[in-house]
């Protein structure tokens, strides 16, 4: 009984042994195996941007081809990237062993606001993604006196004529190319302009609800229908007006 507890005791002891063996040769293996890795970036690869160039996140970030992987915090880098009016969201990651991902998602412009002699994009909810830079071109503008607090748009005045607008585009989305300016004017009359398929000048009156909305559609689709021109259309009355 003794020697058999002996031998299983030593039969223990080789099977720690042999494990201890087994970590030491993984951990060595590892190690070496990190010591092969590059120590620079040979490449940035970024995905995902639209309006920003490559060059603008890499001056963003301070990051170029040749810089070390020592030091690296990538969150750091991701929060930097983040705080660009234009980036809802970042991340960035070590792709291969010589390659930095940059991943990055941009807020999408819902309209150019002109105001205070600037052009401002906004995004939906109505955060300035940029001053006198504009990038997107196919986009409503909206012109008039507004007020910018903590690098938003606000005031009742201007949710309330986005939101018709927004009704608008969502019953008729024809009408979202088409529609080249909207201007509220400081005695509250809307003044739309059109530009295609012809330069139409449309005042709407006071508001622009659902209403006139099917009045602008109906009225549009019937000068095309009947190769009608005009210049000017009033939709301010019971019936639309135009010469």
């Amino acid at each position: 009984m003794s020697q058999y507890s002996e031998n299983n005791g030593v039969k223990k002891l080789l099977l720690f042994i042999l494990i201890l063996f087994f970590f030491y040769l993984l951990f060595n293996y590892i190690y070496k195996q990190q010591k092969k890795l590059p120590e620079k970036i040979s490449k940035l690869e970024i995905r995902g941007h639209n309006v920003l160039t490559k060059d603008n996140i890499l001056d963003l970030i301070e990051m170029k081809p040749g810089v070390s992987f020592k030091g690296l915090e990538y969150a750091q880098l991701e929060e930097k990237l983040k705080r660009h009016p234009r980036v809802q969201d970042a991340q960035i990651t070590r792709k291969t062993q010589d390659q930095l991902l940059v991943t990055i998602t941009e807020k999408k412009t819902e309209f150019i606001v002109n105001t205070n002699n600037s052009l401002y994009e906004i995004d939906q909810d109505f955060n300035l993604l940029s001053k006198d830079d504009v990038k997107e071109r196919d986009v409503c503008i909206i012109s008039g006196s507004f007020r910018i607090e903590s690098n938003k748009i606000v005031g009742v005045k201007f949710k309330d004529l986005v939101e018709s607008v927004r009704d608008a585009f969502r019953m008729f989305p024809e009408l979202q190319n088409r529609i080249s300016e909207i201007v509220l004017n400081p005695d509250g009359e809307i003044v739309m302009y059109i530009y295609a398929p012809q330069k139409i000048k449309v005042h709407l009156g006071n508001g622009f609800p659902s209403k006139q909305a099917r009045k602008l559609y109906a009225t549009l689709a019937y000068f095309e229908n009947k190769n009608i021109s005009a210049d000017i259309l009033d939709l301010r009355g019971d019936d639309a007006v135009y010469h």
